[in-house]
């Protein structure tokens, strides 16, 4: 108990500044049938946090869209479905919006995640995203949320575990493929405890 104490603790304090900060701009939440993309949008509204939409996308009928659509019917706040088709990426992926994404994004190190952009550029020209919101995407929560389950077995199924164990065990999932050493785990584990402030 004493450990989703300081996870809630953690969550609100995160996001209460995420809506300090927007200063009552749109926070538009990309909602799937996850919980990582459901923790966003239910934390957001326990602060009693207004401005928000969601959207998904992808082919109609998909799971995603209906769930995500049903939770964002029993929240009431605004969503919006954009259909993917082979059309939908090919115009997207000729684009000069696309051209300007990679030059800004893959530093030369990495893929963009690219799959929402299709579906933002819709929702701006629509009117539906205006042009200040803020995109929070759900991915952050994943470890909490339970989908690295299969990752990291015994960060679910022990009892007692401690901040330092948490953050070691996210950093071996999340910096896989660059190990942290433990200067950088200290610095972690620093930004973890002050992460759990208000």
């Amino acid at each position: 108990m004493e450990m989703l104490d300081a996870l809630d603790q953690a969550v609100m304090a995160s996001f209460s500044r995420l809506a300090r900060l927007s200063q009552g701009r749109t926070i538009a939440i990309p909602l799937s049938g996850g919980y990582d993309s459901r923790l966003v949008l239910l934390t957001l509204r326990r602060l009693k946090y207004d401005n928000l939409i969601t959207f998904t996308y992808g082919r109609p009928g998909n799971p995603d869209s209906v769930i995500s659509e049903k939770i964002a019917s029993i929240l009431k706040v605004p969503w919006n479905f954009v259909p993917y088709s082979i059309n939908t990426w090919q115009s997207w992926y000729s684009s000069e919006e696309k051209n300007n994404l990679f030059r800004f994004a893959d530093g030369l190190s990495s893929l963009p995640a690219y799959s929402s952009f299709p579906a933002l550029s819709t929702l701006k020209r629509s009117g539906f995203l205006p042009p200040d919101s803020i995109l929070v995407p759900g991915i952050a929560a994943d470890l909490p949320a339970g989908s690295y389950s299969v990752a990291c077995p015994s960060f679910y199924l022990c009892q007692k575990i401690n901040l330092e164990r948490v953050a070691r065990k996210i950093a071996n999932v999340l910096y896989g493929l660059h190990p942290m050493d433990e200067s950088d785990l200290q610095f972690a584990l620093r930004r973890t405890r002050l992460s759990l402030l208000p």
